[in-house]
């Protein structure tokens, strides 16, 4: 199982001087672009998480039928864990082009990997 690390990564230490308080409020495009920069953060992606299976803009999380134990036992699931947290940090309220929030993301992603019916069914 991977253990996620809460650690800022580079991409979050950049920007967080203007997290917090009301930065996303009162600068909400400049908050949008640093938060979107987390989906291609190479601190995040490191353990080799194939790119077809990284979760991007759109919030649909591309794992094929069968791939499952590869996506939620490898590296995969932990970088998309680390990813939202860093999309969460820079834009609390940040929301995928499919409408998603990052809660929402999370519920797919613990119930697509749990061993229920659910297993491999990240909707």
């Amino acid at each position: 199982m991977c253990s996620i690390s809460l650690k800022l990564t580079p991409t979050e230490q950049n920007f967080a001087p203007f997290v917090g308080g009301s930065y996303a409020a009162d600068n909400p495009a400049e908050a949008l672009a640093k938060a979107y920069l987390c989906f291609n953060d190479r601190f995040i992606y490191t353990a080799g998480c194939d790119k077809e299976y990284r979760l991007n803009e759109s919030g649909n999380i591309n794992v094929p039928p069968g791939a499952a134990d590869l996506f939620c036992n490898g590296p995969c699931f932990g970088e998309t864990q680390l990813m939202l947290d860093c999309v969460e940090k820079l834009l609390s309220n940040f929301n995928f082009y499919n409408k998603a929030t990052v809660n929402d993301i999370r519920k797919a992603l613990n119930s697509g990997c749990s061993y229920t019916s659910q297993r491999g069914i990240y909707i």
